[in-house]
């Protein structure tokens, strides 16, 4: 028998690219600035680790590891009430918000001589005839 572990967290974080990049499309009417902020969010929840522990019934000593916080979140919510894992989780999401924020104000580099290359200006697309140039190959 081998231990399912890795396994498990390697299509964990499949799927989890799967939900992000199926997000950001999904919400691709929004603007950038709102977009980005929104994923990294949902990218914080879905990816922040948090230590659990199941206790024995018997003179084992239980079991304990790492999961997603929102899934030890969520069932500490049915079980007993929020617990230290809603904080961790809280944390994660406004790290990612923050994340999503600084990437959607990113600026871009400006251009040599502020134009498009191959662009001309109204001027320079006609001729000294009044005529317009069309280009050619």
């Amino acid at each position: 028998m081998t231990d399912s572990l890795p396994l498990l967290w390697l299509a964990y974080a499949i799927l989890s690219l799967v939900v992000l990049g199926a997000g950001y499309f999904a919400i691709g009417f929004l603007p950038r600035r709102i977009r980005w902020p929104l994923v990294g969010l949902v990218a914080g929840l879905l990816w922040t680790p948090w230590y659990y522990a199941i206790p024995a019934t018997t003179d084992d000593p239980g079991f304990g590891g790492f999961a997603p916080a929102v899934m030890i979140t969520a069932l500490d919510l049915l079980n007993r009430g929020p617990g230290s894992a809603l904080l961790v989780l809280s944390i994660g999401a406004l790290v990612g918000a923050a994340v999503g924020v600084l990437i959607s104000i990113r600026r871009t580099p400006p251009r040599a001589g502020g134009r498009r290359p191959g662009h001309r200006t109204a001027r320079e697309a006609y001729d000294g005839r009044g005529a317009r140039q069309e280009p050619s190959v």
